[in-house]
């Protein structure tokens, strides 16, 4: 996102100016670590990963914000290991720092978490935030969006924006992360949205639980005999 590297690269220079070295040293870092790992080549990493991304953008924004948000995880310990696409979980908690908190005029408290349903074999993450919400109107819009029949999907969220009227710019990282994830896995793994004006939103994706470990595990049931 340019705003978002423009409003760090404005707050670094802010910081230099006012001689805070070590804090200029830890947002850069940050920055570095973010941009490095986007261009990453691997397509799948561990849910970990992509986790210390997501912090180091958090510790970012918490720098421009200071005390007026509030973050909270909740991961259980298997979650960690399992397998996801680089770069959906950010995008999203992109998504309810800008479109929802920065926009509310009260502090607010964003929640990340992660837990295992073994019954039906995926994980589900989860990211809340208690900003502005979305009125009925729009979350239905946007609900819409992302249920769209496969055959019209594609990974340009601007033309999966096409005609849906309500559905402003503000959904464009939502969509995209919603069409990568029915590219990968498959059209019941659309995004579960929930939101209410004034309360917040929440937004949960799911991936099949898969690990490294698992992953390369060979199948002993079909070697020769």
């Amino acid at each position: 996102n340019p705003h978002f590297l423009y409003n760090t690269l404005t707050m670094i220079c802010g910081m230099s100016a006012e001689g805070m070295n070590d804090k200029v040293i830890s947002v850069t870092s940050a920055l570095s670590q973010i941009f490095r790992y986007s261009i990453k080549g691997s397509e799948m990493v561990t849910l970990a990963e992509e986790m210390e991304i997501v912090r180091s953008y958090l510790m970012i924004q918490q720098e421009r914000f200071s005390n007026r948000i509030t973050i909270r995880y909740e991961f259980s310990e298997d979650s960690y290991e399992c397998l996801i696409p680089k770069m959906v979980i950010q995008p999203l908690v992109e998504n309810a720092i800008v479109h929802g908190l920065e926009k509310s005029l009260k502090p607010g408290e964003l929640l990340i978490g992660a837990g295992r349903n073994p019954e039906h074999g995926y994980l589900a993450i989860w990211i809340f935030d208690t900003g502005v919400g979305m009125p009925l109107d729009k979350l239905e819009e946007l609900r819409r969006a992302v249920s769209l029949p496969v055959e019209h999907r594609n990974q340009d969220a601007a033309a999966n924006l096409a005609g849906l009227d309500a559905v402003d710019h503000d959904s464009i990282g939502i969509l995209n992360v919603n069409s990568r994830m029915v590219l990968y896995y498959g059209a019941v793994y659309t995004l579960l949205i929930d939101s209410e004006a004034d309360v917040g939103t929440n937004i949960q994706l799911r991936v099949p639980y898969q690990t490294r470990k698992k992953a390369q595990t060979p199948d002993l049931h079909t070697k020769e005999r």
